[in-house]
C-alpha cells in the first residue's frame, strides 16, 4: 500500500552545513550537500482502523516528520531524496519490512482502539558504518501521550533493541526519534519489522512473562509463557559490551544458562518460531551474584597457605552450592562436620568418601609467591573410572586426572601434576569429581592434597606483554619491551620484508635495544623472546618501516573544506609552509573566500634538543597539536593575533603535527612560526616539514574541567566526556609545582577526591584513555575551604544578617529552581561559563544539550543530570502540580529560540521531551495557573522575532494556543515578562515596560479591554515581586540603574500604582527574594550601565511591607549581576549564585565583554531573623510533622513542641530564578485557627487564585520572629 501524499513540505533549516550522511554507493558517510532538510507530511484522508498483523510500512500514517529527506518504507533513510535508501540492516541482520528515518523524526498512526501490541527492532542502520560510534539517537514510543518505550542513547556500534508493548484500547501511536546528544550527524535510524497486532490477527506472537533469575554466580534460570502457534524458541544472550549471540533453540519454555561470570549483567532475548516465521523477541536482564562472602576457610581465620598440605575434610565454610556441592543429604561415615559431605576415618581426622560425579569441594588458599607448583593428591578407588580436575579461581589448571584402580578400599595412590603456574594472592581451589559410573562412590575417596613449591618440569617464561618498535630515522630503530617474571635474559630476532627470521641479538638483560644496521625505506619485523633455563617464549612481534633517507621536507598536507566544520566536499594539496594572507580573496578557486576550513597534517623534524615555542597567527579560529599534544586552542572568531604553546623536542626526531583553521567572514590569514633558545622566531621552513595526510586524530584533552571544593577534605571534579574514551586518568599535586600523582581512573566523566587538607590549594590534571593510549591533559586548580565554624555575625547580625563563605559551584548558575525534594537544579548552557556564547560559536544551533547540576544544600554535594536534547539557555520553567519541572524553550544560537519543551523528574533524575510549541521561545516566562495548567508567555522565535502567541501547558500533557490573546500590536514585554496570578484568577502583566493589563487564559484566551500605565521609569532588568496576593512591588532596573520602586495594588479588575520608597542603592540586574516572614530581600546588581561589573553593588537591602521602609543589610563578597540567581531555601536562608556566563575572556568593566567575571561560586545569606541580639544563631522552632498535601479551604494540623510560642504560619512558593525575575515565588500568611500544647490547627489557602496548585514551603515563626526550617507540602484542590 503506497501512502497518500497530499501535503508534502520541504523545509531548508537554518544553520551551518552539517557533516555527512551515507550515499547509496559507499559505506562511509558523504556530506549533506545543502544542509539538513526537515521533511514533513500530513495525510488528510480518512483512515480505516488497522486489522490483522500489519506492518507499519503498509499503512498510511497520520503525520510524519523527518530530519533528512522523507521517511522511507522498507528501506533505510539513505540521502535526501525519496527512495534512495538501502535494505534495512541492523548489526549485520537485514529486514525486508520497516521504516527508515533520521533524527529528529516523529511518525503518528491511528489505531482506533483496534490493536493489542506494537512490535519492532530498533537501532542505527549499518549504512553509517557500525564499526564507529557515528550517530546517536533515542527511540521513544507513545500511545495516547503515554510513554511505552524509551531506548536510552543508541550509537552506531550499539546492539539493536527489540520492542513489544501493549497498545490495547489506544487511539493513537506516536514513534519518536531524537538526537542522542552530540548532534544529528549520521542519525540514520530504523524501525525494523515494525508491525501492529490488531483485531483479526492469527499470526505468531512473542512469548510473554519472560523472566531471568540468577541461581548462582555462574548460572541463570530462564522461563516464559508459551506463545500460541509456536513450535520452538530461539534464545539469545549479550552482556553490556557485546551483541546478542544465539545460545539455544529449546522447545520447552524453560532453560538454564550455565558457565557464566559472577557479578555480571546479562540480557536475554527469546523469540518464538513455527518453522517459518520468527517473532521480534522480548528481552529481560539480570545480574549474577558475587561469590558468596560467607565462604571462609574451615577452622581457621586465615586462608590455607600454599605451599602446604590440606586435608580434604577441611573444605570451606559456606554451605551447599557455595563451598561444596553434594548430591545427597546424608552425612555418612562420621560426624567430623555437620554437612551433607560424607567424611570417613583416615589420616589426620579422616577423608572424604562416597564421592559422585558432579560433586565438588572448595578451599580458600593464599599463594605465597607467583611461580610453578607441583600438586600431589592422596586418593583411593577400588575400581577404574574415577577422575577429578582442579580449578583455581574457576580456571582449569590440571585437566582431567585419572585415579588408579587399587582393587580394594585400603590402598592409596598419589596422583600428581607438575609445574602448575599460580599467581600470588588469595585464591579459591575447587576439586571437581567426575567418574565413568554414576554410583555415589564411583569418584573415589580423597585423603589430602599438597602443593609443593618449585617444579620438576621447568617451564619457559611468558612473552613480554608490551613490545614497541619505533623507526627514529632512516638508519635506526629503537625497540622496547616489558619485563617478564622468571626470565633471565631476552633474545631479538629480525626479518626483512617477507623473509625468514635471523637472530639479531641474544643474552640481553636490558629492556631496550637500538638496531643501527637498518636501511632506509625498508620494512622490518622484529620478535622479542623471553629466555630462562627451560627455554624461550614463543615471542611477540612488531613491524616497522624505516623512513626514506632525509632529503629535506616537502611541506604539510593541507585538506581544504568549503565550510567551517571539516565536512562535505574537500580537496588536498601540499603546502610548503603555513604562511598565508588571503585577505578577502579565496585560498583556491575550488572554494569560496569565506566560511572555509583547512586541516594541515604531517611530521615535523626538530633541529635542536630543547623546548620549542610554537606560535600561530590566524584570522579566525585555530588549533595546533604537536606530538599529539594540544598546545594552541583558540577556536573562535578573532582578529589576527599570536597564540602560542611550548613542547620539548629531540634533535633529528620527527613528531606528528596537525593544525586546524577556520575562516568565518572578512579577512583570512594563517601563519605557523617556531622558536627555541637556539632558533630565532621564523615561519617553520619547508625542509623540516613532511607531508602525511593519514595522521591519526590526536586524543583531545577533556573540556569544561572544573574543580569544586565540596568541603575541607573533599574536591569534586567534572568534565565533558571525550569521544571513544574507555576511562580517564586523574592526577593531583599540592600547590602549583612538583610532580603529579595519579589518584583515580574513573570511567565516568566526574570524580570525587577525598581525604584532603583544609585551606589547601591542589592542582589536578585529567586525561582520556582511548584504545589504551593516554591523551592530552586538561588542568584545573582549587583551594579547599576551611573547616567550617558556626555562623556568628557579631553585634549587627540581628539587624543586617550575614553572608556565609564563598563556596565553589560547578557552573555559572544562570537558571535555577528549588525542587520539591529540597534540592536545587541549575544550569547555564551546553558549556559551564559561556565560552562560545554571544555569536562566537557558529555551530551553537547544533549542540542541543545542556550541562545541568543538581545540588543538595544539606550535604553540599553535586550530581550531573544533563539534558541531551536541548540547549536550555534562557528557557522558562516552573514546578508542575505533580512535582516535575517543566522547561519551555531554550536557545538555537543567539538570539534564536527553541520550540522544545522538556520535563525533569526529580525522583528518577531523568529528562523527557514534551510536545513542541508552536514556535521557539528564548527568554519566556512560565506561570502556574489556578487550574493546574502552566502559562507560557513571551520569548523570541527560531528567527529571532517576538513570539506573539501565548501557549498553555494542559494537565493532559498537551499544549493549547491562546489565539485570542496575541501580543501583536500591544505594548508587551517579550523578554521574561512579569506575569502574576491575581486574586481574581486572571494573570496580570506587570512589565518590564510600563503598560499593564490582565490576561484571561480560559479557552483561546483574551486580554482585558483596559490597560494601565505603571508609575515610574521603565524597569529593564529590574524585578517584580507579588509580596502578598494582589500587591506587587517593582524594583530598580533600567538601561541606567535606578533606586526607585513602584507599588501596585490589584483590586477586583482595577489596578492602581504609586511610587514606593527608594532603595539606598540604584540597581539593575538585581535579584529580589521573598523571605520566610514576607519581607523582600534584594541583592546584587550594578549601579552603572548594563553588563558592567565595575559598578557592582555588594550591599544588600530588605524591604518591610508593613513599614514600607528599606534597611541596608550585609555586604556580599562577590558581584551578582547579569546571569545571577537567588532562591529562598527551606532553612530560611537565601542562596545567591552565578553572574557572568560570557566565556573565558570576560573582564570587569569592559562594556563589550558582557557580564564581566564568571562567578563559579555561591554565597548563603543568613537573614537577621536567624540571630539573637548577641549575633549568635537564635534557637529555632521546629516542625515535627505536617501533612504532605493540604487542600483549599480546609484545615490542617502542624505538630510542633513550640506550639504555644508560635505567632504566625507562612506559605512560600518554590522559587524559579533567572535574569532578575523569580517566576514562581509567592507569599501567603496562613491563619492559626487553634492550638494546643503540641500542635497548631491552620487554615489552608481559601482558593487556587491565592496559591495555584503546586509545591510550597510551610514555615512557623515564633514570638521572637525566628522561623523554623520549612516542610515542603503540595497544595491541591
Amino acid at each position: 500500500m503506497m501512502p497518500y501524499w497530499n501535503n508534502k513540505l520541504w523545509l531548508l533549516m537554518l544553520g551551518v552545513v552539517l557533516a555527512a550522511c551515507s550515499s547509496p554507493g559507499s559505506s562511509i558517510p558523504q556530506p549533506y550537500q545543502l544542509g539538513p532538510k526537515l521533511w514533513s507530511e500530513r495525510n488528510l484522508s480518512i483512515m480505516a482502523a488497522p486489522t490483522g498483523n500489519v506492518f507499519l510500512s503498509d499503512l498510511n500514517w497520520v503525520t510524519a516528520t523527518n530530519g533528512w529527506g522523507p521517511v522511507e518504507r522498507d528501506q533505510s533513510n539513505g540521502e535526501s531524496a525519496a527512495g534512495d535508501g538501502r535494505t534495512l540492516t541492523l548489526n549485520g541482520v537485514t529486514y525486508a519490512k520497516g521504516l527508515g528515518a533520521h533524527a529528529n523524526s516523529e511518525i503518528v498512526y491511528s489505531l482506533e482502539a483496534n490493536c493489542s501490541r506494537f512490535q519492532a527492532v530498533v537501532g542505527l542502520d549499518d549504512e553509517i558504518d557500525t564499526q564507529t560510534q557515528w550517530g546517536s539517537v533515542v527511540f521513544q514510543v507513545f500511545a495516547d501521550g503515554v510513554s511505552l518505550f524509551n531506548s536510552g542513547v543508541i550509537r552506531g556500534n550499539s546492539p539493536s533493541q527489540a520492542i513489544d508493548v501493549d497498545v490495547t484500547g489506544r487511539q493513537q501511536l506516536r514513534l519518536v526519534i531524537s538526537d542522542g546528544g552530540d548532534n544529528v550527524y549520521y542519525d540514520h535510524a530504523n524501525w525494523a519489522n515494525a508491525r501492529l497486532v490488531c483485531a483479526g490477527s492469527t499470526s505468531l506472537l512473542n512469548p510473554t512473562g519472560f523472566t531471568a533469575s540468577a541461581t548462582s554466580p555462574t548460572s541463570i534460570a530462564l522461563s516464559w509463557n508459551p506463545a500460541s502457534g509456536a513450535t520452538g524458541y530461539i534464545l539469545e544472550r549479550r552482556t553490556t559490551s557485546t551483541s546478542f549471540i544465539q545460545i539455544a533453540t529449546p522447545t520447552a519454555t524453560t532453560f538454564t544458562d550455565t558457565g557464566l561470570t559472577a557479578s555480571t549483567t546479562y540480557t536475554y532475548r527469546v523469540k518464538a518460531t513455527n518453522g517459518t516465521d520468527i517473532t521480534t523477541g522480548v528481552e529481560t536482564s539480570t545480574t549474577t551474584p558475587a561469590v558468596n562472602p560467607q565462604q571462609t576457610p574451615y577452622g581457621r581465620s586465615t586462608p590455607w597457605p600454599i605451599p602446604g598440605l590440606i586435608q580434604f575434610e577441611d573444605f570451606d565454610e559456606g554451605g551447599q552450592g557455595i563451598s561444596f556441592s553434594d548430591s545427597d543429604t546424608l552425612n555418612r561415615g562420621g560426624s567430623y562436620r555437620d554437612t551433607p559431605v560424607d567424611v570417613l576415618a583416615g589420616t589426620g581426622w579422616g577423608l572424604v568418601g562416597w564421592t559422585a560425579a558432579g560433586e565438588w569441594l572448595e578451599y580458600t588458599v593464599v599463594v605465597a609467591q607467583t611461580g610453578n607448583y607441583d600438586l600431589r593428591v592422596r586418593v583411593n578407588n577400588r575400581m577404574a573410572g574415577a577422575r577429578f580436575r582442579v580449578l583455581v579461581d574457576d580456571q582449569d589448571v590440571t585437566g582431567l586426572l585419572d585415579v588408579p584402580a587399587a582393587g580394594n578400599w585400603d590402598t592409596y595412590n598419589i596422583v600428581t601434576r607438575a609445574a602448575i603456574p599460580l599467581t600470588a594472592g588469595t585464591r579459591v581451589v575447587r576439586f571437581s569429581f567426575e567418574a565413568v559410573s554414576t554410583t555415589d562412590f564411583a569418584a573415589g575417596n580423597y585423603d589430602w592434597f599438597e602443593w609443593v613449591a618449585g617444579s620438576s618440569q621447568p617451564q619457559p617464561p611468558a612473552n613480554p606483554s608490551t613490545f614497541t618498535a619505533n623507526a627514529t630515522s632512516a638508519s635506526s630503530v629503537v625497540l622496547n619491551w616489558s619485563a617478564v617474571t622468571g626470565a633471565t635474559s631476552y633474545a631479538l630476532d629480525r626479518r626483512v620484508g617477507t623473509g625468514s627470521y635471523s637472530v639479531l641479538a641474544s643474552n640481553l638483560t636490558a629492556l631496550t635495544y637500538t638496531d643501527n644496521t637498518v636501511t632506509a625505506n625498508t620494512t622490518y619485523t622484529y620478535r622479542v623472546r623471553a629466555v630462562n633455563a627451560a627455554g624461550s617464549s614463543g615471542g611477540v612481534e612488531q613491524q616497522v618501516t624505516t623512513p626514506a633517507a632525509a632529503t629535506g621536507g616537502n611541506g604539510l598536507s593541507g585538506r581544504y573544506y568549503d565550510n567551517i566544520d571539516f565536512t562535505g566536499t574537500s580537496f588536498t594539496r601540499t603546502d610548503a609552509t603555513i604562511n598565508f594572507n588571503w585577505g578577502t580573496g579565496s585560498p583556491d578557486p575550488r572554494i569560496g573566500p569565506d566560511t572555509f576550513s583547512v586541516r594541515w597534517t604531517g611530521q615535523l623534524e626538530a633541529r635542536f634538543s630543547e623546548t620549542y615555542t610554537f606560535i600561530t597567527r590566524t584570522d579566525d579560529g585555530v588549533r595546533l597539536w604537536v606530538n599529539n599534544q594540544l598546545i594552541v586552542d583558540r577556536w573562535r572568531n578573532q582578529s589576527a593575533a599570536d597564540r602560542s604553546g611550548t613542547i620539548t623536542l629531540v634533535a633529528g626526531q620527527r613528531y606528528s603535527i596537525r593544525m586546524e583553521y577556520f575562516e568565518n567572514t572578512g579577512g583570512a590569514s594563517a601563519q605557523l612560526f617556531w622558536s627555541s633558545p637556539s632558533q630565532p622566531r621564523e615561519i617553520i621552513p619547508q625542509r623540516y616539514l613532511y607531508s602525511d595526510s593519514n595522521q591519526p586524530d590526536p586524543i583531545a584533552a577533556p573540556t569544561d574541567l572544573i574543580a569544586v571544593g565540596l568541603s575541607a577534605g573533599s574536591v569534586y571534579l567534572d568534565w565533558s566526556a571525550v569521544s571513544g574514551a574507555s576511562s580517564y586518568i586523574v592526577e593531583r599535586r599540592t600547590g602549583n609545582s612538583g610532580s603529579f600523582v595519579q589518584v583515580g581512573s574513573p570511567t565516568a566523566s566526574s570524580f570525587v577526591d577525598n581525604g584532603l587538607s583544609a585551606s589547601t590549594t591542589y592542582s589536578y590534571q585529567v586525561a582520556a584513555v582511548v584504545n589504551g593510549a593516554r591523551g592530552s591533559a586538561a588542568g584545573a586548580s582549587v583551594t579547599t575551604p576551611p573547616i567550617e565554624t558556626p555562623i556568628n555575625g557579631g553585634s549587627t547580625a540581628s539587624t543586617r544578617g550575614v553572608f556565609g563563605p564563598v563556596r565553589d559551584f560547578p557552573l555559572v548558575a544562570t537558571h535555577a529552581a528549588l525542587l520539591p525534594d529540597g534540592k536545587v537544579i541549575a544550569w547555564y548552557s551546553y558549556d559551564r561559563i559561556g565560552v562560545y556564547r554571544d555569536m562566537q560559536d557558529a555551530n551553537a544551533a547544533f549542540h542541543q544539550s545542556s550541562i545541568v547540576t543538581l545540588w543538595d544544600p544539606v550535604t553540599n554535594t553535586f550530581e550531573e543530570v544533563n539534558n541531551n536534547t536541548t540547549d536550555l539557555f534562557c528557557a522558562g520553567w516552573a514546578v508542575m502540580q505533580d512535582g516535575r519541572l517543566l522547561v519551555a524553550g531554550g536557545n538555537l544560537g543567539t538570539p534564536n529560540g527553541s520550540l522544545h519543551t522538556n520535563i525533569f523528574d526529580p525522583v528518577s533524575k531523568t529528562w523527557t521531551r514534551g510536545p513542541n510549541m508552536r514556535a521557539g521561545r528564548w527568554y519566556p516566562s512560565v506561570t502556574p495557573l489556578p487550574n493546574g495548567e502552566l502559562l507560557i508567555t513571551g520569548g523570541q522565535t527560531e528567527t529571532g522575532a517576538n513570539n506573539t502567541l501565548h501557549e498553555v501547558w494542559q494537565t493532559n500533557g498537551t499544549l493549547r494556543q491562546l489565539t485570542g490573546a496575541t501580543t501583536s500590536g500591544r505594548d508587551f514585554e517579550h523578554y521574561f515578562p512579569w506575569m502574576h496570578v491575581a486574586p481574581n484568577g486572571l494573570v496580570f502583566h506587570a512589565g518590564w515596560n510600563n503598560t499593564m493589563s490582565y490576561l484571561n487564559t480560559v479557552g483561546s484566551g483574551s486580554w482585558s479591554s483596559q490597560t494601565w500605565v505603571r508609575q515610574g521609569p521603565g524597569r529593564y532588568y529590574g524585578s517584580s515581586v507579588m509580596y502578598t496576593p494582589g500587591r506587587i512591588i517593582t524594583i530598580g532596573g533600567g538601561q541606567t540603574a535606578t533606586a526607585t520602586t513602584t507599588l501596585i495594588e490589584l483590586s477586583g479588575t482595577n489596578v492602581t500604582s504609586v511610587a514606593g520608597p527608594s532603595m539606598a542603592f540604584a540597581r539593575t540586574h538585581l535579584s529580589a527574594t521573598l523571605l520566610a516572614n514576607g519581607r523582600v530581600f534584594v541583592n546584587g546588581g550594578n549601579r552603572g550601565p548594563l553588563f558592567d561589573d565595575s559598578s557592582s553593588v555588594y550591599d544588600s537591602e530588605i524591604w518591610n511591607p508593613a513599614s514600607n521602609t528599606w534597611t541596608t543589610t550585609a555586604r556580599s563578597q562577590r558581584p551578582r549581576n547579569y546571569h545571577a540567581v537567588a532562591l529562598l531555601l527551606p532553612d530560611a536562608t537565601v542562596w545567591t549564585a552565578g553572574s557572568g556566563g560570557c566565556g573565558a575572556d570576560c573582564q570587569p568593566g569592559s562594556g563589550s565583554a558582557r557580564a564581566g567575571v564568571n562567578q563559579l561560586n555561591y554565597e548563603i545569606y543568613y537573614p537577621p531573623y536567624l540571630f539573637d541580639s548577641s549575633g549568635s544563631l537564635a534557637a529555632r522552632p521546629t516542625i515535627s510533622s505536617v501533612p504532605s498535601s493540604i487542600r483549599y479551604g480546609q484545615s490542617f494540623s502542624i505538630v510542633t513542641p513550640d506550639a504555644a510560642n508560635i505567632q504566625s504560619v507562612t506559605l512560600l512558593g518554590l522559587g524559579a530564578s533567572t535574569h532578575a525575575f523569580n517566576y514562581t515565588q509567592r507569599f501567603l500568611a496562613l491563619p492559626i485557627q487553634s492550638r494546643d500544647a503540641s500542635s497548631l490547627t491552620v487554615a489552608a489557602p481559601a482558593s487556587a487564585n491565592l496559591a495555584p496548585p503546586t509545591y510550597y514551603m510551610v514555615f512557623i515563626i515564633n514570638q521572637s520572629g525566628v522561623p523554623s526550617v520549612a516542610r515542603i507540602v503540595r497544595v491541591e484542590p
